[in-house]
Formats: C-alpha cells, structure tokens, sequence
C-alpha cells in the first residue's frame, strides 16, 4: 500500500489539491554572525541550474531562469536579502563542468549525486520512472528490459544504482529529457527513464501522446543544492533559508507549474497490488494534530486541508474508501 501511495503522489491534480496560490509571508531568517559576515564579502553568489528539466528548472530563450525551483530560489534569494546571479547554460554537463570547475558558487543538484559538492537538505522528492511506447506491458521487474535499449539522461547520476543493478540493460544517454522521448517515440529506443513531472510535462508539451509510463526503478531523487566545497557556510545559510519555505508554498509553486499542463495518468498497478487493495475496500488512516492549515477538522467533525484533499485523490484514483 506504501508503495502505490508513494507512486501516485507524484501525479496528483495539483490544481484540485490548492486551488488558489496565496500570498507569502514575510519571513526572518536569524543568521550566525559567521555566515552574516559571509553574505557580506559575497555581494553576488553565482547559481546555474538544468537548462531543459521543465517544470522543474530550464533557461529560456533569453537566458532567464524558470520553473519550480527557479520560484524556490526567488523566495531564498529575497528572504536572505542576497544577490543569486543565475548563469543560463545550454547543457547539464556544462553545468556540472562550471560546478567542478568553480565557475559558479552551487547549483541544482540531486543531494545523492555523489559529486565533489556540498549539499544542502532536499527541497523536492520524486520517484523515477520508466516511460515506453503506450501498449507496452507494464513491468512486474526491471529486469523485463534485459537486452533492450533504454535512454538515460547524461550526467544524472540518480541513473547510477539502476544502471549498476541491471548490466543486462543496454543504456543509451542523450542530452536532455526531450531528447529521450523523441527517440523513444521515434523507435530509436525501448524506454526512457525519467522522473514523471519533467516527462509528462513534455509529453504535453511536445504532443507526444504515444507514451505511458510502465513502471518504477525503485529510486528516488531527493532534489536540492549542490555547493562548492570551500563554501560550507553557504550551505548553512541556504539550509536556515530553505527551512522556512512551507509545503503549502511548495504546493502553490507545482500549481503555477503544473496544473492544466497533462491529463491525470492511468494509475496502473501490479497484480499483487490490485488483489491487496480488493482485499482490503476500507483503509483506516490515523492523521496526526497540529498541522493546520494542512489538515484540520470541519464543525461536523471531517478531515480538510492540503493532506486531506491528497488522501482523497488518492482514494478517487485507486477507487478505495
């Protein structure tokens, strides 16, 4: 049940879940004199990003740095009251090039790359998924792609464990997340292995309404900032910033990105799965107090808020009560 729970979170009907982006509020973030003086003698912190990862973070056509990270790093930049000069790229391997390099002070990074960096707490978790051609079964184990071509992106190293655990597999990297949906689409390979925003996204985007998604890696990518090893104050001070950030701010960044752009997916399931949730119609979950305004009780004594309004997608999607 975790597990079916887990998957589905990342396409929730965000629009549904937060209708409306409410204002934020000002915030104080209480710095250590340490890192004040450090702000102090680094008027302008350089930052680069994924130039093609939307929605989660791209760089325009002129150069300026969009999406849900991109909003993220606003707030932290206004409520640290710095300067983050953001370096528009072309390519990833640029960019993890300028970071090992020292030509920008951190970027966005996953905090398990294992990369020469320093990095601060995640600000997003997604699961990694497995996109093919729609009519393709869906996967029961990743080993079903023995001998198959399969896309990853060049330079992510969340592909890393899978790549390692599954030698049968022939990987294939290209450069960007569109440029392994197109060859999937285009027969040039089996799968394309990718996190389920950025690909639904364009697949949207592009048209691409051959797609699906058929299964899971089992990983996940626990998203935040990648810093230069000599900085380690810089982390502290993005750390106390990003703490501040609510889920309910997070939530209202995914909307502005995310709603209206793709239709709910199909929510397939395994065999094991299925039986389970048919074994069991009724599912009694315990929701804890002191989390207004994510989840609070009405005058008749029945669950609402953010936390509310997912468990009740989940059970509309999985048809459960």
């Amino acid at each position: 049940l975790l597990w079916v729970i887990f998957s589905l979170i990342s396409f929730l009907d965000l629009d549904t879940a937060c209708a409306q982006k409410s204002d934020f509020e000002p915030v104080t973030i209480e710095l250590t004199s340490e890192e004040r003086a450090w702000l102090y003698s680094h008027p302008i912190i350089r930052f680069s990003g994924d130039p093609a990862y939307l929605p989660l973070e791209a760089f325009s056509a002129d150069g300026k740095y969009i999406g849900i990270f991109a909003d993220i790093l606003d707030l932290l930049e206004s409520r640290l009251d710095a300067r983050f000069e953001r370096v528009p790229l072309s390519t990833w391997s640029e960019a993890v090039r300028m970071a090992e390099a020292g030509e920008v002070d951190f970027l966005s990074e996953s905090t398990h790359s294992g990369r020469d960096k320093l990095f601060t707490n995640p600000h997003t978790v997604i699961p990694v998924v497995i996109i093919a051609p729609k009519g393709t079964p869906t996967l029961s184990s990743p080993a079903e792609l023995n001998g198959r071509k399969v896309a990853v992106v060049k330079g992510y190293k969340v592909h890393t464990p899978f790549r390692e655990a599954n030698p049968e597999i022939n990987f294939v990297e290209v450069g960007s997340t569109r440029d392994g949906l197109l060859m999937v689409t285009t027969g040039g390979v089996d799968a394309f292995i990718s996190t389920p925003l950025t690909a639904s996204y364009l697949m949207s985007e592009l048209g691409l309404e051959n797609l699906s998604i058929i299964g899971y890696t089992g990983a996940i990518i626990k998203l935040g900032f990648g810093v230069r090893r000599n900085a380690p104050q810089l982390v502290s001070i993005l750390n106390r910033a990003l703490s501040t950030i609510t889920e309910l701010e997070k939530l209202a960044f995914r909307v502005k990105w995310s709603a209206n752009k793709f239709e709910p997916p199909q929510v397939q399931l395994t065999p094991e799965e299925g039986a389970w949730l048919k074994a069991h119609p009724v599912i009694r979950l315990v929701f804890p107090k002191g989390h207004e305004p994510s989840l609070m009780k009405d005058d008749e004594g029945r669950f609402t808020g953010v936390m509310a309004d997912y468990w009740n997608l989940l059970s509309n999607r999985l048809g459960i009560d």
